[in-house]
């Protein structure tokens, strides 16, 4: 193929591919989105180089324990979008679709480097990056970890110069030549193979085929000779290696990641499961999902197809690394293909249970297989090289329908992260019956809706199902009654929270959250003995409880507001300040009542009907916010600009809820 057609043949992939994302540039915050930045202070404030010598995910007593990861890269590029257009979601999904295209490049040209020609690099590479089941990486920020190892994956694959047919054999000077540029390429490769673990853990898999690719390309005649002679070449590999291995190390001192108890037979079955999750996955592109099985809930039927394809597997790249003779230049695609294939496999090794990692229960999840699929696409473009021109025109033809319907459906699964209210709803449909995580997540932002009783019944089926399989006493248990208390507390159900945090308080006597989330409800009954008590009994267990220090001071604000208004009197003479006092206490609904009385009985100035409407924005129904803003409109007053177009979209959002009512309430009832 030529230069200049192929030159082509990426723009237009790039440009398909754009358009099937660009959706994602309206896309929002969603599920990790807002621990890893909005609301984390120190990507917004901390040093540079803390990045390098802290772990991943921030400490947080507001936050379940997450596994120790160390990604400063990610952390890194995350920061610079903060600092070039602060924390609108806009500037970070641009940021993904960016190194998503230029994944795509870089596995073009990894592609040829591994043996495959032009024109199936370039088809192979746009199937890969128009894959449905790759979407989550690409549409979700906090995907951005696979999206920067795979692009500095490929990029390290494509710079190494000691695959087979590599030029390195030259006479004389041309051989000084080959070798100074030689070094030069190998030092690109190692820098990218470094990146790209600090970017994910995932990367490792480059590191292993950059070193099996190098042995493969050895001309000694038996597998010890051909490992002694690549070993000055694979120093190259060893020293990122290493490198990263040594700062993480640091960064992760003392971090520790419990595994779930499943027993040994119970892992393997976990593992085998995986391994035919995925398998599944691979086959069928298009069902996207967040979230796929449940562990603990093994699958037997997948888990023998995992053990199936595990044997069938490891046999199959036994018997091709061992057949990849040292003979010539003419078996550099069958080492490539080889490479590329065992990529994929050290890709997905991490992810299939081995290692103990919790997914929030899930066995598999779309975002896993980024590099793996890449490495299937190199696999399947050197494949297609080999073929003669009939069987290449049908592939080509296949080619083309497959690309139609992965557009079709990675357009629609984009749309999903356009709101988090439809990617949560997606998500907890999609998931295991028993996997309440998604469920959870979806209660918490139907409750952002302000939809409160939705929300209550949705976190109370949370709770019965973790009960009836047996799951009580867990964090997730835990987390599902400091979710169901709260939402009792907000629709004015004392006496449901206070039996709620009395079986909290029972599972963890000595837990600060839960003596915090007692001093809010008797913060929200105005009992504010009781609530100061509370709130000092969390921070001696927790001194670092930040949001039951800023409690504490609002007792103190509630004390001095309600000592000027303990009469009905003095509320009726000061219903302003009563509206305040309420929803400073956490008396939502009562506040809410406070300022539609506020506005329907009084003269305001506009500075008023701002404080309403600010309020009323998030924690009101959609009806109650526009009734408020037609009764300032009627009385002649005005809000800023800024202030209504965050009704409007307020009002849209809550609009859009009415379309999902349905499916939400269905999986109450289910």
């Amino acid at each position: 193929m030529a230069r200049g057609r192929q030159v082509l043949a990426v723009f237009a992939v790039l440009w398909l591919v754009a358009a099937v994302y660009a959706p994602v540039l309206e896309g929002v915050f969603v599920w990790d989105d807002h621990a890893l930045v909005e609301t984390n202070v120190r990507m917004q404030k901390g040093s540079v180089a803390q990045f390098f010598v802290e772990r991943f995910w921030s400490l947080d007593p507001m936050t379940d324990g997450r596994p120790a990861y160390y990604r400063p890269l990610t952390v890194l590029s995350l920061r610079a979008d903060v600092e070039r257009g602060g924390l609108d979601p806009a500037g970070f999904h641009k940021t993904n679709l960016a190194l998503h295209l230029l994944a795509t490049v870089a596995l073009v040209l990894a592609a040829m480097r591994l043996g495959a020609s032009g024109f199936p690099s370039v088809v192979a590479a746009g199937l890969w990056a128009l894959l449905p089941r790759s979407s989550e990486s690409v549409a979700w920020v906090s995907g951005r970890t696979d999206l920067l190892a795979g692009l500095m994956s490929f990029a390290a694959l494509s710079f190494w110069p000691w695959f087979r047919g590599s030029p390195d054999r030259h006479e004389g000077l041309l051989c000084e030549v080959a070798r100074s540029r030689d070094h030069w390429r190998a030092s690109a490769a190692s820098l990218a193979l470094l990146l790209g673990l600090m970017a994910k853990e995932v990367a490792i898999a480059a590191a292993v085929a950059l070193a099996l690719g190098t042995v493969l390309a050895s001309d000694e005649p038996s597998w010890p000779r051909r490992v002694r002679a690549a070993v000055p070449r694979l120093a190259w590999v060893f020293v990122p290696v290493v490198v990263y291995w040594v700062l993480r190390g640091n960064a992760l001192r003392g971090a520790s990641t419990e595994p779930a108890p499943l027993g040994t037979w119970g892992r393997a079955a976990t593992v085998l499961e995986a391994v035919g999750r995925y398998a599944e996955m691979s086959l069928d592109a298009w069902h996207p999902a967040s979230s796929i099985g449940l562990v603990g809930a093994v699958d037997r039927g997948r888990a023998a197809l995992g053990f199936a394809v595990l044997v069938v597997g490891v046999a199959a790249m036994a018997r091709a690394i061992m057949r990849a003779s040292p003979s010539s230049q003419r078996d550099a695609p069958r080492a490539g293909l080889v490479v590329s294939l065992v990529f994929a496999a050290a890709a997905l090794a991490p992810v299939i249970h081995l290692v103990p990692l919790d997914l929030a229960s899930a066995v598999a999840a779309d975002r896993l297989v980024y590099l793996p699929m890449g490495g299937l696409a190199m696999a399947g473009a050197i494949a297609a090289t080999r073929l003669r021109d009939t069987p290449r025109h049908m592939a080509c033809a296949f080619a083309g329908v497959l690309a139609l319907s992965f557009a079709l459906v990675t357009h629609a699964r984009a749309l999903d992260y356009t709101n988090e209210l439809q990617f949560r709803l997606v998500a907890a449909e999609h998931a295991h019956v028993q996997n309440t995580a998604p469920k959870s997540g979806l209660a918490n932002a139907v409750r952002a809706a302000s939809q409160f009783d939705l929300a209550c019944r949705l976190h109370a089926s949370v709770r019965r199902e973790l009960e009836r399989t047996g799951r009580q006493g867990r964090a997730r248990h835990v987390r599902a009654l400091e979710n169901l208390g709260s939402c009792y507390s907000i629709l004015g159900d004392y006496a449901n929270a206070a039996a709620v945090y009395r079986d909290l308080l029972a599972l963890r006597p000595e837990s600060a959250r839960v003596h915090m989330e007692l001093g809010f409800l008797a913060l929200h009954t105005l009992e504010l003995d009781g609530a100061e008590a509370s709130l000092k009994q969390a921070l001696v267990l927790d001194p670092k409880l930040e949001p039951a220090r800023a409690a504490l001071q609002t007792v103190a604000r509630a004390r001095l507001a309600l000592g000027h208004l303990a009469t009905p009197e003095a509320r009726q003479a000061l219903p302003k300040e009563w509206a305040i006092a309420l929803g400073d206490v956490g008396r939502r609904l009562d506040a809410i009542a406070a300022w539609e009385a506020f506005l329907a009985n009084r003269m305001f100035t506009d500075r008023d009907a701002e404080d309403a409407v600010l309020f009323l924005l998030d924690n009101a129904e959609a009806t109650t916010l526009a009734r408020a803003v037609d009764t300032i409109d009627r009385r002649g007053n005005k809000v800023s600009s800024e202030l209504r177009a965050k009704v409007d979209d307020r009002l849209r959002e809550l609009a859009r809820f009415d379309t999902l009512r349905g499916r939400i309430e269905s999986l109450v009832t289910n």
